[in-house]
C-alpha cells in the first residue's frame, strides 16, 4: 500500500497532465525497486532514464 501511496505522490508533484499516468507508472516502478533492493539507486536509473527518452522522443517528434 505504501508504493501505490507513494507513487500517486510522486505523480502528483509532476502536476495533473497528461503526464500523470507515466508518472504513477515510474512512481510505482520505483517504489518496487526500492522495496525489493533497499537501495534509491535503481529508482534512480529509472527516473534519468525515463527522462532522457522523454526528452529525445520530445525533441524528434515534438
Amino acid at each position: 500500500m505504501s508504493v501505490v501511496g507513494s507513487a500517486v505522490i510522486f505523480a502528483l508533484a509532476h502536476g495533473i497532465n497528461l503526464a500523470l499516468i507515466p508518472a504513477i507508472v515510474v512512481g510505482a516502478t520505483n517504489g518496487l525497486l526500492l522495496v525489493r533492493t533497499k537501495s534509491v539507486w535503481p529508482g534512480v536509473i529509472v527516473h534519468a532514464v525515463n527522462n532522457g527518452m522523454a526528452t529525445v522522443v520530445s525533441m524528434l517528434f515534438g
